[in-house]
């Protein structure tokens, strides 16, 4: 009797012992071939797309430009006689259209730097660089502070392209210890004189925190604007007279220094052509009336702008909308349109376009 209780007890200990050592996998018992021990694996997933910010709005902007350029020695007066002189001379020696740019390369390489060199060795002292009144102009505009207001619609067919317009509000130069406020709306042409003040604008979104803005012009008449700095607020009305300039480009001694007396015969491919004093002179002298036509013999009256270039968003509140564009960290910049030639002074520009509601 007491022996069969002892087996059946060790019986039961050996049945339950042999069940805890079961190797039958534990797991989903709808689905029992599949483990659940140990971590699960996760797909990895790509991050989200960033979200667009809006550019879409009106932008009040505060810069400063920089426009010294024509008055700092990039381009002297020699520089911009000597451009029409080379002009003049590709007109009167009738270039076949075909070849209009390598003929004037070529014309340019021979008789160029004799110009610029006799012409401001004869300059006078109101047109030198290093002047009183070069210097004073200089470093007036340097620093020109811009205002402008921009509006930026999106592109219907390209979400990421805007166009809109920029108009200039207002411009102040430095000068003696305070800023004056430029006439802007005075140096227009007549009826013009409003319209020469907006541009068209487009421009492109290149990454999450850039808008890339297409080149766009505004036909500033810098030359006017220098003129009324130099006699209004530098009361200088001492500027070379005609006389002087012409003095400068005294054609007979002109066409002496570049030919020394000889002709100088040029080729471009099968297009011969010569050179004497005979028509250096006839082109000096169509020279000269262009020349004195210029703002200090350098500076058209109607020179503009051409701005263009990134700017970096800012979007100060995280709510997707951008509140700033700022030039810094960005390529915007721009050229003065000096015609003719590369006379291209560069135009370094600083500042902030800010959103602004409207009504």
């Amino acid at each position: 009797m007491n022996r069969i209780i002892i087996v059946s007890l060790f019986t039961s200990l050996i049945g339950s012992a042999c069940t805890g050592l079961s190797t039958t996998p534990t797991g989903d018992p709808a689905n029992p071939t599949t483990p659940t021990n140990g971590p699960e694996e996760v797909e990895p997933t790509a991050p989200p797309a960033p979200t667009q910010l809006v550019y879409e709005g009106t932008y009040d902007t505060k810069a400063q430009w920089d426009l010294s350029g024509p008055f700092a020695g990039s381009a002297t007066v020699g520089d911009v006689a000597a451009e029409i002189v080379v002009d003049e001379v590709a007109g009167l020696i009738g270039v076949p259209e075909s070849m209009q740019d390598a003929v004037r390369e070529k014309i340019a390489d021979a008789i160029f730097d004799k110009v610029r060199d006799h012409v401001d060795a004869n300059a006078p002292d109101a047109l030198q660089p290093d002047g009183e009144l070069f210097l004073a102009l200089s470093k007036t505009f340097a620093t020109v502070e811009v205002e402008t207001r921009m509006t930026l619609t999106p592109d219907e067919d390209d979400p990421d392209a805007l166009h809109g317009t920029e108009r200039i509000t207002a411009m102040r130069v430095p000068y003696d210890g305070e800023l004056h406020d430029l006439p802007i709306d005075q140096l227009g042409l007549g009826d013009d004189a409003k319209l020469v003040l907006e541009a068209d604008v487009t421009a492109q979104v290149t990454d999450t925190k850039t808008l890339a803005f297409d080149d766009h012009s505004f036909e500033l008449r810098l030359g006017s604007m220098a003129g009324w700095v130099m006699t209004v607020l530098m009361e200088f009305n001492e500027g070379p007279t005609e006389e002087e300039l012409n003095d400068g480009l005294v054609c007979i001694a002109l066409a002496d220094s570049i030919t020394n007396g000889d002709e100088i015969e040029l080729s471009v491919l099968w297009f011969d052509f010569t050179l004497d004093n005979s028509l250096l002179e006839k082109a000096c002298d169509k020279a000269y009336g262009r020349l004195a036509e210029k703002m200090l013999g350098i500076l058209s009256f109607d020179t503009g702008i051409v701005l263009g270039g990134e700017m970096t968003a800012i979007d100060a509140d995280g709510d997707q909308i951008v509140d700033m564009l700022s030039t810094e960290g960005g390529s915007y910049s721009g050229v003065l349109t000096m015609l003719p030639g590369p006379l291209d002074p560069v135009v370094l520009v600083s500042g902030t376009s800010e959103r602004v509601e409207t009504e």
